[in-house]
């Protein structure tokens, strides 16, 4: 791999980005032979754990062109991750073959937004995603819908 450049929002290169907002991860690669290119982005939190994974493999039916050179863009469509800094590792296969492997190759920052569009956010102290959501009163007579683009809430059925 030869380089990396995060995107958002048509600002690149960009050090952060939005709760809710897509980033695009650039990376350039240049070999002597050419080879079958499978990307891997590993984005880890503040303690270096790994949150999020994409990789090109896990698409079922899609194969890059077989290339000596290129760029690949990882485009997560809305960043699922709550205010902070984070780190990001790269993989690079040909094939199933690992090539090279960059750890912390780059960082970013998640910056607060209104994604609910109430001026308030969830607790930063106790949850680390955002997801999106509906609730529904299927209890009342109206089956109208509460919905968000955003939610850290993960809930199962408990009777009280």
């Amino acid at each position: 791999m030869r380089s990396v450049v995060l995107a958002s929002q048509g600002r690149e290169p960009t050090s952060n980005v939005r709760i809710g907002d897509p980033l695009e991860v650039r990376v350039t690669f240049a070999r002597d032979k050419r080879l079958d290119p499978v990307l891997g982005v590993v984005v880890k939190g503040r303690q270096g754990l790994p949150l999020l994974d994409f990789n090109n493999r896990f698409i079922g039916g899609f194969k890059f062109e077989a290339a000596r050179a290129g760029t690949i863009t990882c485009r997560i469509d809305a960043i699922p991750l709550m205010p902070g800094q984070y780190l990001i590792d790269l993989w690079l296969d040909d094939g199933g073959q690992p090539v090279d492997v960059v750890y912390d190759a780059i960082s970013f920052e998640v910056l607060q937004a209104d994604v609910f569009g109430t001026g308030r956010l969830p607790n930063l102290a106790i949850v680390a995603f955002q997801a999106s959501f509906t609730f529904t009163d299927s209890d009342a007579a109206s089956t109208e819908q509460l919905d968000s683009e955003a939610s850290t809430a993960l809930i199962s059925r408990r009777d009280f």
